[in-house]
């Protein structure tokens, strides 16, 4: 609002500084010189001239201020990009710990994949964490400083992980095939499937960082290993042997800000087609955060 109101009082001025030039220029022109004198046509000559160096004053002032601003605003550009320039420099460097993945809570709500196929028993299974990190080094705030740094006016969207850790047991008498995992979840309003993961590579540095475990939630170099739910699928699951472990989504080309937590769903496909959907979370007895991991 601030600069639509500027450009219009510097567009009123310009009218006005153009009005008084033309006028200055036209009165010679069309008034006989014997009466140039008289005091009326002296008063307008003043007159215009004037508005015409009051009018240039101000949009000199105007323009002056314009010019600060933004200066000022490439000033603050320059030294974040410095700082951001800085922490990655020393993220890479072992000098600065790498962002967390957030952890965001678990809310059991209606399954949005149920199409009639889902069964129920069999496949008995809980939900217990999920963790979305921005596939970005800095973490999505500074990206986000460094795409308005850039004078990007569009919504800021990048890859996104979605690790999640659950328990998974055959309930039946007989081995059950588990073909695939689905997931889906809302993101800015717009049911989204993610894309399911065989590793944990954060995707930063060359794939030279993984997601890892911390016990003391301290954010170091040495996070242990985080283990599979499934070492690869799809996956022979016989009866009451539980898999229990973690996953990995990927979210392409999000805000991360828009997912939805609220809307997760999880469903197990088996060899035959039938889904059996996580419709349980409980409380995680897993004493920890996720962490990031060198690997080279």
């Amino acid at each position: 609002m601030k600069l639509t109101v500027h450009l219009t009082i510097k567009n009123l001025l310009s009218i006005v500084i153009g009005t008084c030039v033309v006028g200055l220029a036209v009165i010679p022109l069309k008034v006989d010189p014997n009466h140039l004198a008289w005091l009326r046509w002296e008063i307008t000559v003043y007159a215009l001239a004037a508005f015409g160096v009051l009018a240039l004053m101000a949009q000199a002032v105007i323009q002056s201020k314009e010019d600060h601003e933004r200066e000022k605003r490439e000033l603050e550009r320059d030294q974040r990009q410095v700082r951001i320039e800085q922490l990655v420099s020393d993220i890479k460097d072992g000098k600065a710990p790498m962002p967390p993945p957030e952890s965001i809570p678990l809310v059991t709500g209606g399954n949005a994949t149920d199409d009639g196929q889902t069964v129920a028993g069999g496949i008995d299974s809980e939900l217990d964490r999920i963790f979305t990190h921005p596939r970005v080094p800095m973490g999505y705030e500074f990206f986000k400083d460094i795409y308005r740094a850039a004078g990007r006016k569009d919504e800021p969207k990048v890859d996104c992980d979605v690790l999640a850790h659950m328990y998974v047991v055959n309930t039946s008498n007989e081995t059950i095939y588990i073909r695939d995992l689905v997931a889906t979840v809302e993101v800015d309003g717009v049911r989204t499937t993610l894309e399911t993961k065989a590793d944990f590579l954060a995707g930063v540095f060359n794939d030279t960082v993984e997601y890892g475990w911390e016990e003391d939630g301290k954010n170091n170099d040495w996070p242990t290993p985080l283990p599979k739910v499934f070492p690869s699928l799809p996956y022979e699951m016989v009866p009451r042997k539980p898999a229990i472990g973690w996953i990995r989504f990927l979210l392409k080309e999000i805000n991360p800000e828009k997912i939805d937590a609220k809307t997760f769903t999880f469903t197990f496909v088996d060899s035959t087609g039938k889904k059996h959907d996580i419709d349980r979370t409980v409380e995680s007895k897993l004493k920890g955060v996720i962490g990031l991991r060198r690997l080279r």
